[in-house]
């Protein structure tokens, strides 16, 4: 038994074929996203910032060593 008896089976040719219009793959991955000016990521920015700080202590401790 079938619980659609009134319905209607479309044959497959009734059916349209759409044409799926050939894309650019590079374009629509999502690291592609990230473009533009090619900058320092924040957490280099960041570490940079901290090892700078870091080299400037060691100095500073080096040269406040030789006073005494």
């Amino acid at each position: 038994m079938s619980k659609n008896k009134g319905a209607k089976k479309k044959s497959p040719n009734a059916m349209t074929k759409t044409v799926i219009k050939a894309r650019n793959p590079f374009a629509l991955d999502p690291l592609m996203k990230k473009g533009g000016a090619h900058d320092k990521t924040v957490k280099a920015k960041r570490k940079s910032s901290k090892n700078l700080l870091r080299k400037q202590l060691a100095e500073l401790s080096r040269s406040f060593l030789k006073f005494f």
